[in-house]
């Protein structure tokens, strides 16, 4: 009767996955993106842009005109992804190349962030080579991937902008809620050189708006102190739908730059479904 009690405990609580993919609920989960908006644009404002702008005309002579300052602008379309870009009269190519790296660091869409399904194809090709465990303890399902060699994971798992590893990666452990349908969490375990380990923890708070659920804050913390990052996002009510209106990063760590230790960006003047010029997306 033990013998029998044990097994059924088993198989309830730990199942080592070997068909299908153990994913498949979290993906549907993470991949609702905005509803029925199909693109949009705003303003964005930050310090950031404001402090390059300095950096620029700095060494201009005092009784010389200073560029007129350009417009920060998001542009953001359910298929093609989302970019910032730099507009105005007087744009230079240093100004163009900053709003490149703001669109990958410092704007991010955290709809379909996690799990992006146009990389599902290329996660699954991944997950052949792990192995692969699940386990549930009441409305939480823990999955392990392990990798026997360090991998390569890109933006398999998610999309660029938070300061995750993604190189020499051995384990990942993704915490879901399957009550509530939400991914809580994310752990990352990668080879920070031959003898060392280092274990990332991702955490995942949600605020609730007229019954549905935003990711409003991330949290990121390495266990051997070289991280620890917190990523804030405060919302605002367009027409019936909830986007970002403010996001605030703040990042600790021996590397990281004074400057970039605490990011904060506003996003004003939503256009809903507006139609985007082809070229926004073309460079």
């Amino acid at each position: 009767m033990r013998k029998i009690t044990l097994i059924t405990l088993f198989l309830l609580f730990y199942t080592t996955i070997s068909f299908g993919s153990p994913l498949s609920d979290i993906e549907k989960a993470t991949n609702i993106c905005l509803g029925d908006i199909k693109s949009y644009i705003c303003d964005v404002e930050t310090m950031q842009f404001e402090n390059i702008m300095k950096k620029m005309t700095s060494g201009m002579p005092e009784d010389f005109d200073r560029p007129k300052k350009p417009i920060l602008r998001k542009y953001w379309h359910k298929k093609k992804g989302m970019v910032i870009r730099v507009e105005g009269k007087e744009v230079f190519p240093y100004m163009k190349e900053q709003a490149k790296r703001m669109s990958s660091q410092f704007a991010l869409e955290l709809k379909c962030f996690f799990l992006p399904m146009d990389m599902k194809k290329e996660r699954e090709a991944l997950l052949k080579e792990a192995e692969i465990s699940v386990s549930k303890d009441k409305d939480i399902k823990r999955v392990q991937i392990s990798f026997k060699e360090k991998k390569d994971i890109g933006q398999l798992f998610f999309k660029t902008g938070l300061p995750l590893p993604t190189k020499n990666i051995k384990n990942i452990e993704i915490l879901f809620n399957t009550k509530e349908s939400l991914l809580e969490g994310m752990s990352l375990i990668y080879e920070k050189d031959q003898i060392n380990s280092v274990v990332v923890d991702l955490s995942i708070r949600y605020i609730e708006l007229e019954g549905k659920k935003y990711i409003e804050e991330i949290n990121l913390l390495a266990n051997d102190g070289s991280l620890k990052s917190s990523f804030k996002t405060e919302f605002t009510k367009v027409g019936k739908y909830y986007l970002p209106s403010r996001q605030i990063r703040y990042t600790e760590g021996v590397d990281i730059p004074e400057e970039q230790r605490k990011i904060e960006v506003n996003f004003k003047n939503y256009k809903i479904n507006a139609r985007i010029p082809k070229k926004v997306f073309q460079n």
